[in-house]
């Protein structure tokens, strides 16, 4: 069963819902992907790369969101 790391927690998921791009993971967990800073196995994507950068089993992924308020 493929797994990601996702801010330090495991996150299991069966093949046919693995998120296969960082966008696919960012809908899955229903974030906004312009409030969203994502890193790859220490490497920031850039928001213009989340359709096109792959996950693969096993990666360990921050992804921070931005909140505003007053």
């Amino acid at each position: 069963m493929p797994n990601l790391h996702i801010n330090g927690q495991p996150a299991c998921f069966d093949e046919a819902s693995f998120p296969k791009t960082v966008a696919a993971l960012i809908d899955v967990r229903g974030l906004n992907r312009k409030a969203i800073v994502a890193e790859v196995e220490g490497t920031i994507v850039a928001q213009n790369d989340f359709d096109t950068h792959p996950l693969k089993d096993g990666d360990k992924i921050e992804l921070i969101q931005f909140v505003g308020g007053g």
